[in-house]
């Protein structure tokens, strides 16, 4: 039977709520919701703070995705892991849809910050979850897991029936997030939806992933610098196709207690995306060495998207190359490009 597929136009009665919607990829979520007719609620606990939107600079980048992508949402403080403030933030609201985004972003950051990646990834989660039940007013959930999850694998497409066996505290956090959000939703009349993204890059980028490393390193006429290129291989996401395929996963009927990949399904080596940087940036040094990085876990392929294709309508459109020339193309603009001008047809 052919999936009944929500139409992303028109959405104008419905209301979202993204918890994270400050950050890198909940911004470029924030920013497709709106332009799809929904009223969107974004809830963070970064400050909003004005200067130029340098796109080399970590404020600046905060500064541009104010700009360009959060117009038109309706933007509270929050800390998540403060269930008071959650309370407040989501009274009385009518909520078709919570995504939720709130984690310290990266691997390291979680190993290093135990006690903060919890009150994030754990705590923040709980009380939202709480609240949603609580409160009666919410239809669905969704909840942005990590590729992270499945730990070290093999094979060239790995579904989401595979084994999860995370190797890092992060993906321990987000697989506990997972299993938290099926038990407090059960028999809770409330929707979930659980994605699992990987490898995402592209514009406002500020934590340190590797693509975004290597271009602006490029940029800044620094070396490239990293570990078993030839044999290290990341499912690179475009942050544009990831935010739609949240926006489908958020709202589509017919997905309730669904689990999703959601990635470009095609990985690539290190090596390859530093020869694509190298091509770009004519002149740019690298310097790998052999031994294998310990502290992630080794892949042999990508995440297996063909559920998310037939279930979701899930189409991502832009590969490595074309990704690293837009966002090379947006670094180099010195914040002067709209989304429009990187965006894909």
């Amino acid at each position: 039977m052919e999936p009944v597929l929500v139409e992303l136009d028109g959405l104008s009665r419905m209301q979202a709520v993204v918890v994270g919607g400050l950050g890198f990829v909940g911004a470029h979520l924030v920013r497709d919701l709106i332009g799809a007719g929904v009223a969107t609620h974004v809830l963070d606990r970064q400050e909003l703070v004005p200067g130029p939107p340098q796109p080399l600079t970590s404020a600046g980048k905060l500064a541009w995705r104010i700009e360009h992508l959060l117009a038109g949402a309706e933007i509270a403080r929050c800390d998540v892991a403060d269930k008071r403030q959650v309370e407040a933030a989501l009274s009385g609201r009518d909520i078709d849809c919570l995504f939720y985004l709130a984690a310290l972003p990266i691997v390291h950051l979680a190993n290093q910050s135990f006690a903060e990646a919890g009150d994030s990834m754990v705590r923040g989660l709980m009380n939202c979850l709480e609240v949603a039940r609580e409160c009666g007013r919410v239809r669905r959930v969704v909840y942005v897991s990590s590729s992270m999850v499945y730990g070290s694998f093999d094979q060239q497409l790995l579904p989401e029936t595979a084994a999860t066996s995370p190797t890092n505290l992060y993906g321990g956090f987000k697989l506990a997030g997972e299993t938290l959000t099926r038990a407090y939703l059960a028999n809770a009349g409330i929707e979930h939806v659980i994605v699992r993204p990987t490898g995402v890059y592209g514009p406002t980028a500020l934590n340190g992933t590797v693509v975004q490393t290597f271009c602006e390193t490029a940029l800044q006429g620094g070396v490239l610098e990293g570990r078993d290129a030839k044999t290290t291989f990341v499912d690179f996401t475009w942050v544009q196709d990831l935010a739609e395929g949240l926006m489908r996963a958020g709202l589509t009927p017919g997905v309730d207690g669904e689990v999703f990949n959601l990635s470009r399904g095609q990985a690539r080596s290190l090596k390859a995306l530093a020869d694509l940087v190298v091509t770009a940036v004519p002149g740019t040094e690298v310097r790998f060495v052999a031994e294998p990085d310990l502290t992630r876990p080794r892949r042999g392929g990508g995440l297996d998207i063909g559920k998310a294709r037939a279930r979701l309508g899930y189409d991502p459109r832009v590969d490595l190359e074309a990704g690293v020339t837009r966002y090379l193309e947006f670094l180099q603009s010195g914040g002067a490009l709209r989304r429009a001008d990187f965006t894909h047809a």
